[in-house]
């Protein structure tokens, strides 16, 4: 099957743990088969949101578990932006 061209779409993978866990790194390889874009990870939820920002992202993907503040939160701050992501 041949990878999806979906242009510019970027993807944050925000992380609760390091090391990295084998699952973030699967999600990423199979993003990027898609034809996805990832360009930034965090490891809590305030980086989350400066990267997101920093980025312009249009896609964001985030764990409910952060560990300073929920995904829901994340979503909330970003949601607050006029120029925020196109999908969580």
């Amino acid at each position: 099957m041949a990878a999806k061209d979906h242009g510019a779409v970027e993807a944050v993978l925000p992380s609760a743990e390091r090391p990295i866990r084998a699952a973030e790194v699967v999600g990423a390889l199979l993003l990027e088969a898609e034809g996805f874009d990832v360009v930034g990870e965090a490891m809590d939820g305030a980086s989350a949101v400066a990267l997101a920002r920093t980025l312009a992202s249009e896609l964001v993907l985030l764990d409910v578990g952060l560990p300073d503040m929920d995904g829901f939160a994340v979503c909330d701050a970003l949601l607050e932006d006029d120029a925020g992501p196109a999908g969580f």
